[in-house]
């Protein structure tokens, strides 16, 4: 099993007038699980409640607290989480718990649709299903309701009074929608000056992900929200490039430039025609027997043209007549728009010759004998649907 850290969580209400406080002890334990947690209620810094839940309870919807929020009325939602569970508690303003649900429970108390199953991802470190979400406490037909939008589209909703999971048809679908775009303009637009600011020197700052993954998030959206609203924001994001991450591919290191990526994608998905800022940046060797490395420059090609693309094309020559791809994993993935709708097209690498030869030699021989293009894939444009770019992105 994957480790998985439970760190202590504090979340204020809209009004600032109600703050719940999730805390672990003992304080310094590395690991902590559920029956070492309490959760505590303020209003105006006077406690209100404390909850800890009982020790070895046994309950799946019990696990351990990895996220929780606050309504301006007191209400209480605190998503769990577990090796091998996945749920939500809620409370209600004097402390009793309501509903539990889990990812996997029976069908009044299941968080997911059948549908949405298949998104969830399933590692050793547990289900993960909420990350790049949006959730927010909203009234609605003079109701208190609570709700997650999912990086795919679904609404978990539950009704606080009736302390139940409903359908999306329960609530006004252009009142979420509204709010939800509310959200991405005003984190887009408070965020930015933060990551402007601090440019390349917030990926050296320890907490980078809960610093930018709001931003993030809201970038993300946009594009699904049709949050026209917030296009200013997405061309400012767009040429930023701060990495994200990084792996490799052909011997060289390979960093995704996570901003740049969210922007162009959902700039896509708004009907812009975005700049082809890189989403990636390689680091090869200089020489093949070299020990230096240096960030492979790539312009941004003056023309956008499919017909660019020939097998027999090594990877250096790729980059060097239409930039950098617009995805990659093993294959690249470059995107071209036109009044038509536009296509992407999917290149597929003959490595063939380099699959058997010793480890210590790969890094020369693939700079010496590259990878050729072997096929080109048109698709149907990957920016229209939910692909393995969404997935790799949140």
């Amino acid at each position: 099993m994957t480790f998985i850290s439970y760190p202590d969580l504090s979340a204020t209400s809209g009004n600032s007038r109600f703050r719940v406080d999730v805390f672990g002890r003992p304080v310094d334990a590395f690991f902590r699980d559920q029956s070492q947690f309490s959760y505590r209620l303020y209003d105006a810094n006077q406690l209100v409640w404390e909850y800890t839940p009982y020790p070895n309870r046994g309950d799946s919807a019990d696990d351990s607290p990895h996220e929780v929020w606050v309504s301006n009325d007191g209400w209480v939602v605190a998503r769990t989480h577990a090796w091998f569970h996945g749920g939500l508690t809620v409370f209600n303003p004097t402390g009793q718990v309501v509903l539990r649900c889990t990812l996997d429970g029976e069908d009044h108390c299941r968080i997911l649709d059948d549908n949405s199953r298949g998104f969830v991802h399933d590692t050793s470190a547990g289900p993960f299903w909420s990350q790049s979400s949006i959730a927010y406490f909203f009234e609605c037909f003079e109701r208190p309701f609570w709700c997650l939008r999912t990086w795919w589209g679904y609404r978990v909703i539950i009704d606080l009074i009736e302390a139940r999971l409903v359908s999306s048809t329960s609530i006004d679908d252009g009142l979420a929608t509204g709010i939800e775009r509310a959200w991405i303009v005003n984190t887009l637009s408070t965020g930015l000056i933060v990551i402007e600011t601090e440019g390349n020197q917030l990926r050296q700052q320890e907490k980078f992900w809960t610093n930018v993954g709001s931003v993030m998030t809201a970038a993300y959206h946009a594009g699904w929200l049709q949050a026209t609203q917030a296009i200013p924001f997405l061309r400012r994001l767009e040429p930023n490039d701060v990495s994200g991450g990084s792996t490799s591919q052909f011997g060289a290191d390979l960093e995704t430039l996570c901003f740049a990526q969210i922007a162009k994608l959902s700039l896509l998905r708004l009907g812009q025609e975005p700049q082809w800022y890189a989403g990636y940046r390689f680091q090869f060797d200089c020489e093949a027997d070299s020990e230096d490395r240096e960030v492979l420059q790539v312009p941004r090609p003056a023309i956008r043209d499919l017909a660019i693309l020939k097998p027999g094309m090594t990877p250096f020559e790729t980059l060097d007549r239409l930039g950098y791809p617009d995805f990659i994993r093993d294959e690249w993935e470059y995107d071209f728009t036109s009044p038509r709708g536009g296509v992407t097209a999917r290149i597929l690498w003959d490595e063939s010759h380099l699959k058997d030869i010793p480890y210590q030699e790969y890094d020369s021989r693939v700079i010496t004998d590259p990878p050729r293009i072997s096929r080109i894939d048109q698709i149907e444009p990957q920016w229209k649907m939910i692909t393995m770019r969404d997935h790799m992105l949140v």
